[in-house]
């Protein structure tokens, strides 16, 4: 697919003005946020590095797993500097060079114009991309698009954390090397597979599955503590681009996104979005430490009917979620962890279970209690960790 790109299109692209115009307003070291000329506003909780897509929580768990020759790129700004993430500085299809002014994400589907083509997703497959990440240029490759439910990551019968909305699109990329500045980028170089046959963006999941993205609407992640904004100033003019193999990625893979194109899964707010990550990520606290791994079994109960335990005899309890972590806790995730957890606020997470005595007689508590009586309940979780 990428090489019949390569071999049909007889245009040498001009990487030396694009390297030209994207450089001009380079800052390398992010240093001073004031300085970067964008129209973006500087978030509260968004002003440091770590927060614009380093990748890494502040328990060294990834948020999300996209690499791009080395370097982590979550957030894209779609033909405009970005002090958040990286430029997408052109994009070039079957169709010709995408205007990048038309570019947008709406739904979690990548929009566009190219000549007089009104592109959707399915028409971007096998298009190449210049991303500049704070003066470092790569070209990546979309080599494939599908519906979830084409790429089989929807199981509506499992309630298996298989899914995706049916008709969310997901995305693979692969990454190349910009050639060196000045040189042109020719598709029709002899050798092509030399320049575009590089590494896949995303992590494989673990038995072996495609490297699927999927991309949410103008969406920032503090990767520091897991907060989450939008771009309210340019809501589609911005994609975050997420792995399901990370956790951001995965909270929609498990069927919790803001941004679906309707009618396969509820839309959840932004706030809801925000818990449903902290939960996929055993963040306990809210505060960004994560207490689990890959790999480590799972089972959910949510208020929206998406997911349901298993019948399994070997869960354990492990918490029931609100807007800001756990609001009880048995047995963490990761297996061989104490089940007292002691946040970074000096606070201990209270058991779900209980027992007191009334005068009278002895009062229980169970987790069953707290997720049928707490307003604020979202999620109720299980694990298949053994002991603390």
């Amino acid at each position: 697919m990428v090489r019949n790109i390569i071999r049909n299109t007889a245009l040498a692209l001009p990487l030396a003005l694009a390297l030209t115009a994207a450089c001009d307003s380079e800052d390398p070291e992010f240093e001073e946020v004031g300085t970067f000329p964008t129209d973006e506003p500087i978030l509260e909780g968004f002003e440091d590095v770590q927060a614009r897509g380093g990748g890494f929580s502040s328990s060294g768990v990834r948020l999300n797993t996209n690499v791009v020759n080395g370097g982590m790129i979550n957030t894209m700004r779609f033909g405009q500097p970005t002090s958040y993430g990286a430029e997408v500085v052109w994009i070039y299809s079957d169709f010709g060079w995408v205007d990048m002014n038309t570019v947008e994400v709406v739904n979690g589907e990548i929009r566009g114009v190219a000549g007089n083509v009104q592109m959707g997703a399915p028409h971007f497959e096998g298009s190449l991309w210049l991303i500049n990440q704070n003066g470092t240029h790569s070209v990546l490759v979309l080599e494939d698009v599908k519906t979830a439910s084409q790429a089989g990551l929807y199981s509506p019968y499992a309630k298996s954390m298989e899914m995706l909305d049916p008709d969310r699109y997901v995305y693979e990329w692969s990454s190349a090397d910009a050639p060196p500045s000045g040189t042109p980028l020719d598709p029709k170089n002899p050798n092509p597979q030399q320049m575009w046959d590089g590494f896949h963006t995303c992590l494989p999941g673990t038995n072996g599955e495609a490297a699927w993205a999927v991309i949410y609407d103008g969406l920032l992640v503090n990767e520091g503590t897991g907060d989450i904004a939008t771009t309210s100033w340019d809501p589609h003019g911005y994609g975050y681009f997420a792995c399901l193999t990370g956790s951001i990625g995965k909270a929609s893979y498990w069927g919790y996104a803001p941004d679906n194109p309707g009618g396969g899964q509820p839309n959840l707010s932004y706030p809801e979005f925000e818990a449903a990550i902290r939960m996929v990520r055993a963040d306990y606290c809210g505060s960004g430490g994560s207490f689990t791994k890959p790999g480590e079994a799972v089972t959910i109960l949510d208020e929206w009917s998406i997911n349901q335990h298993s019948a399994s005899d070997v869960l354990n309890e492990e918490a029931v979620w609100g807007p800001d972590g756990a609001i009880c806790l048995d047995n963490p995730r990761k297996n061989g962890l104490d089940p007292t957890v002691e946040c970074p606020n000096g606070t201990t997470i209270p058991s779900c279970w209980s027992a007191s005595w009334n005068g009278w007689f002895w009062v229980f508590t169970t987790t069953q209690t707290i997720w049928n009586t707490d307003p604020d309940a979202m999620f109720w979780t299980k694990n298949a960790t053994f002991g603390g």
